[in-house]
């Protein structure tokens, strides 16, 4: 989902309220944030931290065996996930990093 709109006009209220009621459904929920930056960067890094963060959740258990078989590439640009074993990325390609 993406909401857009000028400054002010309630775009956080709006996630914040929609994401509050997913919650109170018990569905998984996280939020990413993108930040400016100069030079090349890690363009899904929004999507990593919403990830991360879903990880050290309530649910993260399910939410690292689900990463592990779907995309064990992008859980291995996790590590900052405490002592859960990571897979083997060496070599892999930013194609390899697509979720299914």
């Amino acid at each position: 989902m993406f909401v857009t709109g000028e400054a002010g006009v309630g775009k956080t209220t709006l996630v914040d309220e929609l994401l509050a009621r997913a919650e109170a459904r018990k569905a998984w929920t996280a939020r990413g944030g993108c930040v400016e930056h100069y030079g090349s960067g890690e363009a899904y890094l929004p999507v990593l931290e919403a990830l991360g963060r879903l990880c050290r959740g309530r649910a993260g258990d399910r939410v690292i065996a689900t990463l592990a078989r779907q995309a064990p590439t992008w859980l291995g640009q996790m590590p900052g996930l405490g002592t859960r074993p990571q897979p083997n990325v060496e070599g892999a390609t930013q194609e390899d990093h697509r979720l299914v």
